[in-house]
């Protein structure tokens, strides 16, 4: 006979041979009556009732105590062999889509023998070991005796307290007794005991799915993918559960682990490359829709011509572009094919995104804005062509539509940062800089525009008088573009004003350095070493600043003041010294 457990239809089933333990239990059978030992006292020497000759009668309590000490030992000593065999026979997971078959369809003898005895001592109000629970509840639920199941874990956990694994093979009882609700409740409680129990938050969504919570359940296999990331029948799954609940990230991260496991398989490679062509990710998409060219449907190879061109590859895109017209022009070039494309009522989005993108690529700004507002609708819900529209907007000064437009594209995506530094640039045309900043900061995750987004954001500082902030941005920007005075004197000065001198002499340097003709930095240069006490240094700077400028008032007014500074000094180390000598003098001290 064979015995199999509950199959949750959705997940392809494991099925799991359970080999029998090796050899019988050699040391006793419990189904043997145990004989009664000898007295040593003749019948007839004892009286009825009376106890052995030099012991006194016990009392109740003494009695209650001896039996309950013997039947301890007796249960620890059943649950020492009950785990000893069962842990030979029990090395598997019991999922909720797990099939095991039993040998002959009965259990091993000795965990036939003990489980009910362990179950007796439960019911009399002895406390089992998690473990032992455990191993009984799971063959209860191997046996299909799934109510058994339940009240046994009630009652363990009544007697012993709170334990993960118990409240799942609870939970587990009860949803193959179509409890789903309660099922629910308990597999969500083992999941908050032990958030890395890959079993209990697998069970945990398939309940969801099964109370109609189809988005919590994505969510709760997204969460749990590390657990799983080398189960391909779990992984496949959760796939659409996961694909419900929005997250784009995780469905990108399932179909990878996939094609990983499973490499020649077109239709995964085909599903992935769709995702990753959502995410931006064109390079990745456009490999795996080469790859399986001949398993493209229409709608497949218009996202692989994109691809192409957006790769530059523009001669391939052509060709693909071509083959989906019904009557093509062979002379005609890559923007003929794709308008035409467009004409003949192919509305898919990337392709007028790429229409909108090439028209924005030649400075055609106005054909662009026209293309992408007679989109209509779609440009509410394409956040690649609202972007678009957006930059148009920006360039003909249109900043509230295009700030409009930017902060209606759904966060999220592989150009988020993009749109971001947009918003933030836009803002900050439109004069509205405080709110800009936080924009801005996003925009610096994007290589192309860390320059100018930390120009900005310099601006803003300095505008708000927040020069030690100003000085590390322009400080960031110069080591960008190290050859670019004007940053270098803009981190030089905001460094003066914040009073880090030892920064603002530095940039300085690196400023007469790149400018060796410019007055103003010698002179400022100068100023900063005689605040400094080097008024050496400070007097060769204005003598410089003097000789590229003649006449220049602050440089010689900035000269006669270290020069009256350093005579000053002087004279008063000569009348010091004088002072010392007029008291060194012999007599001097007498009088």
């Amino acid at each position: 006979m064979e015995h199999t457990a509950f199959v949750w239809e959705a997940i392809p089933c494991q099925p799991l041979e359970w080999e029998p333990a090796a050899g019988d239990f050699p040391c006793i059978d419990l189904d043997e009556p145990r004989p009664e030992p000898a007295s040593e006292v003749p019948e007839e020497m004892q009286a009825e009732g009376s106890p052995p000759a030099g012991q006194s009668v016990p009392d109740e309590s003494d009695v209650e105590n001896f039996t309950r000490g013997i039947a301890r030992w007796t249960q620890l000593e059943m649950e020492s062999t009950f785990l000893r065999e069962a842990g030979r026979v029990l090395a598997f997971p019991l999922r909720v889509n797990t099939v095991v078959r039993l040998p002959r369809g009965r259990l091993p003898r000795v965990i036939e023998m003990l489980l009910p005895r362990l179950e007796e001592f439960v019911r009399h109000g002895y406390a089992l070991r998690h473990e032992t629970a455990a191993a009984m509840l799971k063959i209860l639920l191997i046996l299909e005796q799934h109510e058994r199941a339940r009240i046994l874990a009630g009652r363990v956990t009544a007697l012993s307290g709170q334990h993960p694994d118990i409240r799942y093979h609870q939970a587990l009882a009860l949803f193959r007794l179509c409890r789903f609700d309660e099922a629910r409740e308990h597999a969500a409680a083992s999941v908050q005991m032990d958030g890395t129990s890959g079993n209990a938050l697998l069970l945990l969504a398939v309940c969801q799915i099964r109370t109609g919570e189809t988005a919590a359940a994505g969510e709760t296999l997204a969460d749990a993918l590390p657990l799983f990331s080398a189960d391909e029948a779990v992984l496949r799954f959760a796939l659409p559960w996961i694909r419900r609940s929005g997250r784009k990230d995780a469905v990108l991260d399932v179909l990878m682990r996939i094609e990983r496991m499973a490499p020649a398989e077109a239709g995964v490679s085909l599903m992935l490359a769709d995702a990753l062509y959502e995410r931006d990710r064109t390079e990745d998409a456009c490999e795996r829709y080469g790859r399986h060219q001949e398993r493209l449907d229409r709608a497949a190879r218009c996202r692989y011509g994109i691809c192409l061109a957006d790769l530059g590859r523009e001669d391939e895109a052509l060709r693909v572009f071509s083959s989906l017209l019904a009557v093509g022009d062979g002379r005609a070039g890559l923007d003929a094919v794709l308008q035409n494309l467009h004409d003949a009522g192919s509305r898919d989005p990337g392709l007028m995104r790429l229409i909108a993108a090439r028209l924005w690529a030649r400075g055609q700004i106005d054909d662009c804005l026209n293309f992408c507002t007679r989109a209509g609708s779609r440009i509410e819900t394409d956040s690649g062509l609202a972007f678009i529209a957006a930059q148009c907007y920006t360039q003909r000064g249109g900043y509230e539509q295009a700030i409009s437009l930017l902060e209606r594209i759904p966060p999220g995506g592989g150009r988020e940062d993009e749109r971001q530094y947009l918003l933030g640039y836009t803002l900050f045309l439109a004069g509205r800089k405080a709110e800009a900043v936080p924009c801005l900061e996003a925009g610096l995750r994007v290589p192309a525009r860390q320059a100018a987004a930390l120009k900005m954001l310099g601006e803003i500082a300095t505008e708000a008088c927040d020069h030690a902030r100003a000085a590390g941005l322009y400080r960031r920007l110069s080591r960008l573009q190290p050859d670019e005075a004007g940053v270098v004197a803009r981190a030089a000065w905001s460094s003066m004003r914040a009073g880090m001198t030892a920064l603002a002499i530095e940039g300085f340097r690196e400023l007469v350095r790149l400018l060796p003709e410019c007055p103003e930095g010698w002179n400022n240069l100068g100023v900063l070493l005689a605040r400094d006490g080097q008024y050496d240094e400070a007097a060769r700077c204005f003598k410089t600043s003097l000789r590229i400028l003649p006449g220049q008032h602050e440089a010689g007014k900035n000269l006669a003041l270290v020069y009256d500074r350093v005579l000053r000094s002087r004279s008063a180390e000569y009348l010091e010294r004088c002072a010392e000598d007029e008291l060194s003098a012999p007599g001097r001290a007498d009088g």
